[in-house]
């Protein structure tokens, strides 16, 4: 039987039956207590703080970075959300100017889905009169 000493408790244990080979190799704790007790506290180096920050999802890889980025082929709401994003959350209706309505929402007005400045704020009233005469 396959065995190693634990690098916090110093304790000798063994390869289960159910551990790969490749897996017991790369095992360094006697258990989940042990390997806890050893990542606490350790903070990171500053070539890890490095990658980290390269690495950060929120700023490099938004939008046509992305890996995931369909460009034109998305769904509608997809479209909506780029203007969402680009434009912000509509608060107040470019039609009739009210500010006390429950619902806005961004109102395409050419057809053209895929030019975020191609839609206009509206509330819900507006959106659906516009849309029923187009």
């Amino acid at each position: 039987m396959l065995s190693k000493i634990c690098r916090i408790c110093s304790k000798k244990f063994e390869k289960t039956s159910r551990a790969s080979y490749k897996y017991f190799e790369s095992q360094k704790y006697c258990s989940g207590d042990c390997y806890a007790v050893a990542k606490r506290g350790i903070p990171f180096t500053e070539a890890t703080k490095l990658k980290m920050s390269k690495n950060n999802y929120n700023r490099t890889m938004a939008g046509n970075k992305s890996p995931t980025w369909k460009g034109d082929d998305v769904v509608y709401r997809s479209l909506h959300n780029r203007v969402d994003k680009a434009r912000g959350t509509p608060r107040k209706c470019e039609s009739c100017g009210t500010t006390k309505s429950k619902m806005y929402d961004w109102a395409n007005l050419t057809g053209q889905y895929t030019d975020v400045n191609d839609y206009q704020r509206m509330c819900r009233k507006c959106h659906m009169k516009y849309d029923k005469e187009r």
